[in-house]
Parts: structure tokens; sequence; C-alpha cells
């Protein structure tokens, strides 16, 4: 029996990809961006991937769409969101300057 997995905020697969690796199987992947849906659709052509915001798509239709039952998969995965994480790390960084070691790791 194949572990299945709920991707969310999926991005271009990476998160998936590392699943995939260690066994489990996406069965339905969400993304908001189409140029990360079209990679998706591209790189997992056999999973029904979901475009559109997260907050206006309910679990049942998720569900639904990766043809599951509720309890089923055995994990929901999800990434950060890139924009999000920059506005941390800015955010951080200003608060505290002397601490700027993420900058420095990136020069």
């Amino acid at each position: 029996m194949t572990k299945k997995i709920i991707s969310l905020f999926s991005g271009a697969d990476g998160i998936d990809i590392g699943f995939h690796q260690a066994g489990f199987e996406t069965a339905v992947a969400v993304e908001q961006d189409p140029s990360c849906c079209a990679t998706l659709r591209r790189n997992m052509p056999n999973v029904t991937v979901i475009e559109g915001d997260i907050n206006k798509i309910s679990t049942q239709e998720i569900l639904q769409a990766g043809n599951l039952k509720p309890l089923e998969p055995a994990l929901v995965v999800g990434g950060h969101h890139a924009k999000v994480l920059v506005l941390l790390v800015n955010a951080w960084a200003w608060m505290m300057p002397e601490e700027n070691w993420f900058w420095n790791i990136l020069e």
C-alpha cells in the first residue's frame, strides 16, 4: 500500500520529490502560482493539481481531487512562501543589524 500525501503550497514540487524518494506518493497538489502549476503538471502528470487560493479551497475539494477518503493520507506536507521568508529575514535584520549573519552568508 502506497503512503499518500496531500501537498499544499507545492511550488515547483521540491518537497514532493523528497517525499517520493522516501516512498510516498502525492495524491493531490495545491498551488496558486500558474507557472508552478505548469511545472507540477509537467513533472507529475498523474497527480491532480488544484490551481487556486488555498483559503478558497475546501478540505472536501482537496480530498475529492486526490480521490482520497478522510484520514487516508499519511501526511499533509507544505512549503513556505518565499516572499514571507524574505520579509521575515529583512525584519529580523533590521531589528538586529549587529547580528547580520544571514547577509554575510549570502555574500
